[in-house]
Parts: structure tokens; C-alpha cells; sequence
């Protein structure tokens, strides 16, 4: 679902995104994060999400950057909140936090480049065009990350 030029990506912590201490694993909010901007593609227009797939068009990430604030545990309900914040020539900047009962468990900042069967291209004008119809420069529905202070070392 799309409101506010940000799409909604539900599901519930499976044992199988779990870690030993049954809390979902790190690494398994990459692949969901990867899940919601594909459904985000596809819910602006599934015929051409299917064109792009077909035509070997996707995204390559060269840059990452992610925190994680509180975990998810076994069974939880997450909402992964994506946001388009800026599109240029070659590559988009996305913003996903993950969500759980109104708490913000993960926020991720993400460069994604254009890519053609494994090399850069321009961003296809039409996934241009309905890019830039959902983006927010501004992420203004986005809450911020928690600042953390640096523990005081005793001397």
C-alpha cells in the first residue's frame, strides 16, 4: 500500500528469519527491505515491474548504510516503510525503517544504481517518470534514527 509517497510491506517474523536467541537475524532485514522496494515497483505498475524483469533491468546497491535499534522477535508484526528520496540520472536514494507496533526496530539509507544484465545504464525514463511521482526529497513522514551517546570511559 502507498500513502503519503510511502509504501507498507507487512509480514511476521518466522522462525526461519530467527537467529539462535529467536530474534530475526540481521541480515534477513536486507532481504526483506528487498522484498518491500519490489512490491513497491510492482504496486506502481505490476506490467512494467514484469517489462524490467524481463528485459534483465534491476538495481545493484554500492552503498549502505544501516542501524538497528531495537530487535524483532519470533512472531512479531513488521511494517517496512519504504521512501523515495531522490532520483538522478543512474541511481535512486531509498530510505526503509521496519516497524513493529509503532516502534522503530531499523532504519536503513540505501544507493541503488541502475543495471542492465550486470552494467550501469540511465534509469529507464517511464521507471523515472513513476519514481519521481512518489518521491520525497524532503522523507518528510520518516522518523529520524535514535543518537546514541558514547559511553563516558572512568578516569
Amino acid at each position: 500500500m502507498i500513502e503519503d509517497k510511502t509504501h507498507r510491506y507487512e509480514f511476521r517474523v518466522s522462525v526461519g528469519l530467527t537467529d539462535m536467541s529467536g530474534v530475526m537475524y540481521h541480515a534477513r532485514y536486507l532481504e526483506r527491505a528487498d522484498e518491500a522496494r519490489q512490491a513497491f515497483l510492482y504496486e506502481l505498475d505490476s506490467e512494467y515491474a514484469e517489462q524490467l524483469a524481463q528485459d534483465g533491468v534491476g538495481f545493484s546497491i554500492p552503498e549502505l548504510n544501516a542501524k538497528f535499534e531495537t530487535p524483532a522477535g519470533y512472531g512479531s508484526p513488521i511494517k517496512v516503510n519504504t521512501m523515495i528520496v531522490d532520483v538522478g540520472e543512474k541511481s535512486l536514494q531509498v530510505a526503509q525503517w521496519f516497524t513493529s507496533k509503532d516502534e522503530v526496530l531499523a532504519h536503513l539509507d540505501i544507493t541503488l544504481v541502475t543495471v542492465q544484465n550486470g552494467k550501469s545504464i540511465g534509469i529507464p525514463q517511464r521507471l523515472k517518470e513513476l519514481l519521481l511521482s512518489v518521491c520525497d526529497p524532503k522523507a518528510s513522514g520518516r522518523p529520524q534514527p535514535r543518537i546514541r551517546q558514547a559511553k563516558q570511559q572512568p578516569t
